[in-house]
């Protein structure tokens, strides 16, 4: 439809816009979120802000996701890119090397050096397939692209949830317009431009009718144009506004036009001709008549209706009988030419009625490839399966255990709870285990595992040999290793990778690897622990299956590389993980990778990022019901008593909100830590000597790992003399165990030296911990040997202990850790000077936070935001404020004018 009439009560909307573009096209990576109804005149801003660079190709790339086009990966880019969708997958293979974020990346590298384009507009977000959001967020965030500037539209609602996510992001990045209904003023003034005529009493009321959308005031002008009575007559209904227009069309273009609103907004002459039976040069007469009438548009290969409101009023208008029929029709024609199920499925789930098996067994395969990429893609078509068949044919079972799992995959656990619950009841002996085994997923995220053991296990025990049994039994293992049964967990965890390795089934492989991994850590064999994590990552690499990511493979594998001080590795594989949750849409994942990734950060000294991470992940937990783990909130809880003290720390260790299985050895670290700083050391030790005898009797040593230090030290102050010497003891068997591990020696030393009462090795100890990773732990022990140098005499050691712990302090930011250490040792009788802790002048290097300083020297390495951000696991507007403060104290206008004071020194060595 043409322009008819200027953009009305736009005007600052439209400069927003126009100045978004003109920055673009300077060379800068803005972004601009335009909002608005349908109807709203979000095209016709566009169309007036980019006027005068279209002709610029290929410098703006304009692109416009389909309604159709959600289940088909990479849709909206692949085209633009010169590269066509991929095929979708053979079943149990993902889309590809890691959840599509390798062809994202190539797509985006693609438009980037090839396309070149200053700005990318992308309308119509909200339609977006997972693949093509992802290449949007390598456009803008990989970390050696050249960020194009980049404009999207949307509708506010409904948006899916990876749509929401990707919106969150731009939003945070730039900035947001959103279309408000034009005032009284400006509709009349639309009225005027479409008719020609002066304003007329009745037009008030006329427009009040149409709620302020520009594009309904443009019809209706076109009817008050065609006669004042007509105008009248279709303001009654505003979808009447639009069909007493169509109704000049002749018959046949009518006819066509209600069969091609079936095809959806978007259609090819090829799709129209299936449904219409008309010759070639038949169907071309109509598509003519309809382009001059404005009905619809040409966009590339396809027409388009002109508004995405005139496509609704032409399919609400087929009587729905007929709207059924035109898409079974379609589907069986669509099927007969070969195409693939996730095309077909969009009509099929229109036209299908209950009991039609030829459309379930068609939603089904679409199905069962749509959970090789995402669970959220593939939820409805399993939903809208179990809608049509009932029990008695052998699929449903098939689809209801499909639609439970995709529950679970995307966070709905309260929803497959009840879901599993209503089906078991009818559901037949050899499909109960795979539906317990859901059951039992949907209650462990939501800490209520102990009922669901006990009722999986007599599942598993009544269930006959084969895969459906397997799932179950890799589950039982899984509540096992919850409930602190390493034994049970690992028997059978052993004898369900046997059985996988005999029927070759790589994705129960991967579930009970993961499981055996976990036991070799709680037990304290890190290197064989991560050696069975890195073949569970291999295993679900070679299944390619959403089934496969979803037994946590990299966030295990997370947690066994932090373990042996491999925190680089570690923290890069948790950002892997992460954009390949993002990308199947599963949010129970993300949870599970935020808290590893969290693990990983606190141990190396990475709170900048990790806090709005965790704040992220604390999210999706509570809307989707998921239980926070204990290590989440202890962790939080850890931070904020470093940074600002017991009150901040206290509300993250509420006892009601983190059930008892959930409340690990961080936890109990946590609770002592905040104990300690509250004046009562004597709690805080009985509480964690408590939780040493636990995880003693029951073999978990990674606990002993993990609380060693602080318990003894806690002993050590109330005097507890056995007890130091038995963690000693521990520690150090432990140390001998894994010789390779830097830091455990060093922890072990520390011990050693604090039960001999010896400053000089907790020195030496002190700085071997420095020279590993974990800076978080070395900060701590440096304060403890400064306090017990005090403590037995030797304050020249205090003082140079102090000074040590107070530099890693100031760098982690943990201003109350710093001021409670000076506290404790003006109590011993020893002041600490200001060498901790430099004055910063304002301007220059000096003035610099240690936080800004990290990224001013990787800024000065030619490192970009994005690469920054991961590399220190910073969000992306942290390291967007560093960088301008950085600028700003540099005196500086660019990131390339900033110089380390060395000219040189490499940012990897910092």
């Amino acid at each position: 439809m043409s322009t008819v009439t200027p953009l009305r009560g736009r005007d600052d909307d439209l400069r927003r816009v126009q100045d978004v573009v003109a920055a673009a096209r300077a060379g800068l990576p803005v972004v601009l979120v335009v909002e608005g109804e349908a109807g709203m005149g979000k095209t016709a801003l566009l169309d007036a802000a980019l006027a005068d660079a279209v002709p610029s190709e290929p410098e703006v790339l304009r692109l416009r996701a389909q309604e159709r086009g959600t289940a088909s990966p990479f849709r909206l880019f692949a085209e633009a890119a010169g590269t066509p969708p991929p095929t979708a997958p053979p079943r149990g293979q993902a889309s590809s090397d890691d959840g599509g974020s390798l062809r994202a990346e190539a797509i985006a590298a693609r438009l980037e050096h090839e396309g070149r384009p200053s700005l990318v507009v992308v309308e119509d977000l909200h339609w977006a397939d997972p693949g093509s959001l992802l290449v949007i967020e390598r456009l803008l965030l990989a970390p050696d692209a050249r960020p194009p500037g980049l404009i999207v539209t949307t509708r506010p609602a409904p948006r899916r949830a990876e749509v929401e996510r990707t919106l969150a992001e731009l939003a945070g990045r730039g900035d947001v317009v959103r279309l408000a209904p034009l005032t009284e003023e400006s509709a009349l003034q639309v009225l005027a431009d479409v008719t020609g005529w002066p304003a007329h009493p009745d037009w008030p009321a006329l427009a009040a009718r149409a709620g302020g959308h520009p594009f309904y005031l443009v019809e209706l002008g076109r009817a008050l144009t065609a006669s004042p009575e007509a105008g009248h007559r279709a303001a009654g209904s505003l979808h009447r506004v639009v069909l007493d227009r169509l109704s000049r069309l002749s018959g046949p273009a009518r006819e066509a036009l209600g069969l091609a609103a079936v095809l959806g907004p978007d259609l090819y002459l090829d799709d129209l001709r299936r449904l219409t039976r008309l010759s070639p040069l038949a169907l071309d007469r109509i598509a003519r008549e309809l382009l001059d009438a404005g009905v619809v548009r040409v966009d590339g290969p396809r027409l388009t209706f002109a508004h995405a409101l005139l496509h609704e009023a032409v399919y609400e208008d087929v009587p729905e009988p007929l709207r059924w029929a035109h898409h079974r029709e379609l589907a069986r024609s669509m099927e007969a030419d070969g195409a693939p199920p996730e095309l077909i499925a969009p009509h099929v789930m229109r036209g299908a009625r209950p009991g039609d098996r030829a459309a379930v067994d068609l939603l089904v395969a679409a199905a069962r490839r749509a959970m090789a990429a995402s669970s959220a893609a593939a939820l409805p078509l399993w939903q809208r399966a179990v809608e049509l068949i009932g029990p008695e044919h052998e699929i449903h079972w098939e689809a209801q255990a499909g639609l439970v799992a995709c529950l679970v995959g995307s966070g709905r656990v309260e929803d497959a709870e009840r879901q599993c619950l209503d089906v078991l009841r009818d559901a037949p002996v050899d499909v109960r285990p795979e539906l317990v085994g859901r059951l039992v997923q949907s209650r462990i995220f939501q800490g209520r595992w102990a009922a669901a053991r006990d009722t999986l296990a007599d599942v598993v025990r009544a269930a006959p040999p084969g895969p459906r049994a397997r799932v179950a039994r890799a589950q039982l293992a899984l509540a096992a290793l919850q409930a602190g049964d390493l034994d049970d967990a690992a028997g059978l965890a052993s004898a369900v990778l046997l059985d996988a390795a005999a029927a070759g089934d790589p994705v129960t492989e991967v579930r009970a690897r993961a499981v055996l991994a976990q036991v070799l850590a709680e037990r304290g064999n890190p290197t064989a622990a991560d050696r069975e994590a890195g073949q569970a990552l291999a295993a679900a690499e070679v299944a390619r299956s959403a089934e496969a990511w979803e037994a946590q493979p990299h966030s295990v594998r997370v947690l066994t590389l932090a373990d042996l001080d491999r925190m680089d590795e570690a923290i890069d594989l948790a950002a892997a993980g992460r954009r390949l949750f993002e990308t199947l849409g599963s949010e129970v994942g993300q949870v599970r990778i935020g808290a590893a990734a969290a693990y990983a950060a606190l141990g190396a000294g990475r709170w900048d990022g990790a806090v709005p991470a965790f704040e992220d992940y604390r999210r999706i937990a509570v809307r989707r019901g998921i239980t926070p783990f204990g290590f989440t909130r202890s962790f939080r809880a850890t931070l904020a008593l470093a940074q600002d003290g017991p009150a901040a720390a206290r509300e993250w260790l509420e006892d009601d909100v983190v059930p008892e299985p959930y409340r690990d050895h961080q936890w109990a670290l946590a609770h002592a830590g905040l104990a300690a700083a509250a004046g009562d050391p004597a709690a805080g030790l009985d509480r964690l000597h408590t939780h040493w005898r636990a995880v003693t009797t029951s073999g978990r040593l990674l606990g002993q790992r993990l609380i060693g230090t602080t318990l003894a030290h806690l002993a050590a102050e109330a005097d507890e003399s056995a007890m130091v010497q038995e963690v000693a003891a521990a520690l150090a068997h432990q140390a001998d165990r894994e010789p390779a591990i830097a830091s455990l020696r060093a922890v072990a030393d520390v011990v050693a030296a604090l039960a001999e009462r010896d400053v000089e090795r907790m020195h030496a100890a002190a700085h071997a911990l420095s020279a590993t990773p974990r800076r978080y732990e070395a900060a701590r022990v440096w304060s403890s040997t400064a306090v017990w140098s005090a403590r037995l005499g030797d304050r020249d050691a205090a003082r140079e202990a102090a000074h040590e712990a107070l530099s890693r302090w100031l760098a982690l930011d943990a201003r109350w850790a710093a001021q409670d250490l000076r506290s404790t040792l003006r109590r011993e009788g020893v002041v600490i000077g200001s060498r901790g802790g430099r004055r910063r002048s304002g301007t220059g290097w000096a003035a610099l936070s240690p936080a800004e300083e990290r990224v001013a020297r990787l800024v000065a390495d030619g490192w970009s935001n994005p690469r920054i951000a991961e590399h220190l696991v910073l969000s992306r507007r942290t390291v967007e404020t560093h960088v301008a403060r950085v600028l700003a104290k540099l005196g500086v206008g660019s990131r390339t004018d900033v110089l380390t004071p060395d000219h040189g020194e490499s940012a990897e060595h910092q």
